[in-house]
């Protein structure tokens, strides 16, 4: 039987290319700024600069976390739902919730800690064209942004 290749095959694989691709860079975003956040507690640089592996660490349990239960223990969609409530529940801890902890050896205000924890909340889905998306989102990214030493062209 031969493989049909449709039209809206090709978009759903352009637009999670897209979404990859945005996705990226909200990481990007996140593990970068938390340091600044970090410093503008007065923690220092030595000190903030373990932040990211933090807000690594949490990316990477949250995306374990999505393999290992969708669609086996939850659905796509209750998933959806469930991060979108924890990352509005855990962005409003960030804004409203003041204090000191002591936690893994750190003294902060603890809504560094629900930074960390809002990157938990990557679910995924590995969907039949995941890797060719991967891949086309890596490519588009690799090219204008790494192809001198002095940063990226833009």
């Amino acid at each position: 039987m031969p493989v049909r290749k449709t039209f809206s095959s090709f978009l759903i694989l352009v637009l999670g290319a897209i979404a990859i691709f945005l996705h990226v860079g909200t990481q990007v975003v996140a593990i970068d700024t938390i340091i600044g956040y970090a410093n503008s507690m007065h923690i220092n640089l030595l000190e903030a600069k373990v932040f990211p592996s933090y807000t690594l660490a949490a990316t990477i349990c949250g995306y374990v976390l999505g393999i290992l239960c969708i669609p086996r223990f939850i659905r796509q969609v209750n998933a959806l739902r469930f991060c979108t409530l924890l990352g509005t529940i855990l962005t409003l801890l960030i804004l409203f919730s003041k204090g000191q902890v002591s936690f893994l050896g750190h003294v902060a205000d603890i809504s560094i800690w629900f930074v960390v924890l809002l990157r938990l909340r990557q679910f995924v889905s590995v969907g039949r064209y995941m890797a060719t998306g991967i891949g086309m989102a890596w490519a588009a990214l690799q090219n204008p942004v790494h192809l001198n030493d002095n940063g990226p062209l833009w």
